[in-house]
């Protein structure tokens, strides 16, 4: 069992991993939001009025014009108002949706210059070095935005994620928890804790804090296909079922939810459903296949013909 665990863990990590960024400027993630998926938001100015829905850390497109052109009014807004920090803020924030992360931080430095405690430019700082994979820069800056603001949840989550990706991961926990302690419907945040708690080996913690985040946020796939590995490592096979299921509801062409079921299906030695969704997986463009020649959980169809045929589909 132990080596069962060891190889899912290593999905939990590869998820917790793929499900954060940056998406607002004035983040509410309050206790009194109601709860349910986040809207689409649009970029916002430090002085404009916060949303009354929670906020997803993942990067949401704004209705609006393409971003060449946001990219001008932008440029164009600091020209008119070159003393005004929001402005640089918003300017760096869609240089980074586009990708420029440099320009980003350039913009997020003139934002700091006329502001040294503006915590929205701090976290979106911190956002943008997280990108380029510069972890103890964005660890830096997220802990200056909460010195600047103490009960930012979503300062919390993303130094948490940073931690995570240095493996360290007792702090990674502490600030996922902080994160939930200050805003109870922060479906990312308790879906983070759900993987630290896994990666300490408390997988009924595990499977608490990812039930909340999908009760929070019924459409959250990540979360019922984590719920689902870690009912696999608690052997109860029927509950890994249902929910890798229900992910792949919300996310059909997700092959690598595809994968977790070929392995329960090998685990409970139902070689017919692990090969067809091993290689519904591979169809669907799961490229791991490193993670396949390893993973214990799928030893019982490597002498079948399914695996060799999901395995030369590269």
């Amino acid at each position: 069992m132990q080596a069962v665990e060891k190889r899912f863990l290593a999905v939990l990590v590869l998820l917790s991993i793929g499900m954060t960024g940056c998406a607002s400027l004035s983040p509410d993630l309050s206790s009194t939001a109601a709860p349910g998926p986040a809207p689409v938001q649009t970029v916002t100015s430090r002085e404009t009025e916060k949303t009354e829905a929670p906020v997803s850390s993942a990067p949401q497109e704004p209705k609006k014009a393409p971003q060449k052109k946001t990219i001008e009014n932008l440029t164009r807004a600091v020209e008119l108002a070159p003393s005004h920090a929001p402005a640089y803020n918003e300017l760096g924030f869609a240089y980074a949706k586009k990708g420029d992360y440099d320009k980003a931080i350039a913009n997020y430095n003139k934002a700091l210059e006329l502001d040294r405690c503006y915590d929205w430019a701090l976290y979106n700082r911190g956002c943008a070095w997280d990108e380029q994979g510069k972890y103890d820069l964005a660890i830096a800056d997220y802990g200056k935005a909460l010195q600047c603001n103490p009960r930012y949840a979503e300062a919390y989550n993303n130094r948490g994620n940073a931690w995570y990706r240095k493996e360290r991961y007792d702090e990674a926990f502490q600030d996922y928890t902080k994160a939930v302690e200050l805003a109870p419907r922060y479906a990312i945040a308790h879906y983070n804790l759900g993987n630290a708690w896994s990666k300490k080996g408390r997988y009924r913690e595990a499977v608490a804090e990812f039930t909340t985040a999908v009760q929070l946020k019924p459409d959250y796939s990540a979360a019922y296909n984590n719920r689902g590995v870690v009912h696999i490592m608690l052997e109860q096979y029927a509950e890994a079922e249902k929910d890798l299921k229900a992910a792949l509801e919300l996310d059909p062409d997700e092959g690598s939810t595809m994968v977790r079921l070929a392995e329960l299906y090998s685990m409970k030695k139902d070689i017919v459903e692990a090969c067809r969704w091993l290689e519904r997986g591979v169809d669907k463009g799961y490229r791991d296949f490193k993670y396949i020649k390893k993973a214990v959980t799928l030893d019982n169809i490597r002498k079948w013909p399914c695996y060799d045929s999901a395995l030369s589909r590269k």
